[in-house]
């Protein structure tokens, strides 16, 4: 697997969707009181190839990100749009 892949379907998508929550104060404040972590992995047994919502939680702080790299990777918004949904739900 080629590690632009990475980059391309996990963390610009992530970056994307951070980028939306603090766009004002508000959200910003939100993000640093109830997020404390971001972690990203790839199990091959439960990562979902196209329903991104299926790979994210929010628990206890943690933001974990389990998707497939390498897949579906020429559109990056509904893998920002399940991770907005998701900090909008949890901050």
């Amino acid at each position: 697997m080629r590690p632009e892949y990475f980059g391309h379907t996990i963390f610009d998508p992530l970056v994307a969707a951070l980028a939306n929550i603090t766009r004002d104060a508000m959200g910003r404040e939100a993000l640093r009181a109830k997020l404390s972590r971001v972690v990203v992995r790839h199990d091959p047994q439960t990562a979902p190839v196209s329903n991104y919502p299926n790979g994210l939680t929010f628990e206890d702080g943690v933001l974990s990100i389990n998707w497939t790299p390498g897949v579906n990777t020429g559109d990056q918004r509904q893998r920002t749009e399940a991770l907005v949904k998701l900090l909008e739900r949890n901050l």
